[in-house]
């Protein structure tokens, strides 16, 4: 097997008026590994899966529309459009073999792809994973974009008291909090107010192993909560880690990445 671990990075048009940034690294494998990030992350919170993954793996990272170093337009939030460009990226680089591996909202556009392309796509990872629900998010979420523009400060200490565990290196809290705060809030409320998954009727059909890994202190996809998802697919597997929160693929990579290298396919 060939390596070429020369990334490549660029903002492609994969659907008409819809560019993302992509990028792509590994060798020369059959196999393809898909990483979709959550609601207001992006795909360099996977740089510590991508670092193993490479070494064995052809590894396909998008930012999602308004995420990352993708544009950020007014518009083109909601799940199905987000999920149609997914399908695209999907397309464009599949291989023989292929594996998606989600996190957070990410998780709802890797199951979309795993009931979309079946017989392709092996196995499936969901990270800081929770039940689809087709119900309406927070009502603060209905607040005009200059209240939640004052409410920032309020919302990122919350989210931190969320995504971490409390013996995370602070600097790193720091710096995740930095980077989620460059996130325009009117973005943040279009993508939440977009999430209607309408695809939770499906899990029942999803025949292929699927994963699941959640951290013990996570307070937005509980452990119960990942555990009852595993209960509702057909082949879900629950993993709990410790000393870990929602980021719990950068909190605990080591342990990630052995859940992940330990089921996923060799090629």
């Amino acid at each position: 097997m060939n390596n070429f671990n020369i990334p490549h990075r660029e903002l492609l048009e994969i659907r008409p008026g819809r560019r993302i940034f992509i990028q792509t690294i590994g060798s020369d494998s059959e196999t393809m590994i898909m990483l979709i990030h959550g609601a207001g992350g992006r795909g360099e919170q996977w740089h510590y899966q991508i670092a193993e993954l490479q070494k064995k793996y052809f590894v396909v990272i998008p930012d999602l529309l308004g995420h990352g170093n993708s544009p950020v337009p007014r518009t083109g939030y909601t799940f199905s459009e987000l999920a149609a460009d997914m399908e695209a990226v999907y397309s464009s680089y599949q291989r023989r073999r292929n594996v998606v591996i989600g996190h957070s909202y990410g998780m709802a556009f890797t199951l979309w792809l795993a009931g979309r392309f079946k017989g392709e796509i092996e196995r499936a990872v969901l990270i800081g994973a929770a039940p689809l629900r087709t119900s309406s998010t927070s009502s603060i979420w209905n607040l005009p974009n200059i209240v939640l523009r004052l409410l920032r400060p309020m919302l990122s200490k919350n989210f931190a008291a969320g995504a971490f565990h409390p013996d995370t290196d602070p600097e790193f809290v720091k710096k995740e909090r930095a980077s989620s705060d460059k996130n325009p809030m009117w973005m943040m409320k279009a993508l939440f107010n977009g999430m209607r998954y309408d695809g939770e009727k499906n899990l029942a059909n999803l025949s292929i192993p699927i994963r699941i890994i959640n951290g013990e202190a996570d307070k937005f996809t509980t452990v119960a909560l990942g555990q009852k998802l595993a209960k509702e697919l057909p082949r879900g597997e629950f993993f709990e880690v410790k000393q870990a929160s929602h980021l719990v693929m950068m909190e605990q990579p080591k342990q990630v990445n052995r859940l992940i290298l330990d089921f996923i396919p060799i090629s």
